[in-house]
């Protein structure tokens, strides 16, 4: 792979994981067993790295409306980690979202939040690597 074809690759997983995660932590609250603050604490937790990437994500998105550099070939090893890491970051708060729809048992809000504490902290500092290298600050 190439690196713009990672960009584009990540830059999707990141934008279309944030809008999934999002609407599947407001479905929690129209379809499963949260309420209330409940619901709005776990939406906000779910999403900070996530809308971290996903900002420097859509930036290149946008810089890139006409073409986007094909760059060098890359590493089968940096390809894996780049995709793994946000891929493994969904995968896990959507593990976390069905444990509590399903009302796992001894699994409750303040579990789900605690797990998505967890996820949110391991996870920030890899992927925020991951979107510095790809794409760069996600400041104006």
């Amino acid at each position: 792979m190439y690196q713009g074809q990672i960009r584009t690759f990540v830059a999707a997983i990141t934008l279309g994981g944030h809008v999934l995660v999002f609407a599947a932590g407001m479905g929690l609250g129209l379809f499963g067993p949260l309420q209330g603050s409940d619901l709005v604490q776990v939406v906000l937790m779910a999403s900070p790295v996530l809308a971290a990437t996903a900002t420097s994500a859509l930036k290149f998105v946008l810089a890139g409306q006409t073409s986007i550099d094909q760059g060098e070939r890359v590493t089968t090893i940096f390809a894996c980690v780049v995709i793994a890491f946000p891929v493994l970051l969904i995968s896990g708060i959507f593990v976390l979202f069905w444990s509590i729809y399903k009302q796992v048992s001894g699994f409750g809000p303040n579990e789900l939040k605690v797990g998505l504490g967890a996820l949110e902290t391991f996870f920030g500092a890899y992927l925020g690597l991951i979107a510095a290298t790809l794409f760069g600050s996600s400041n104006p």
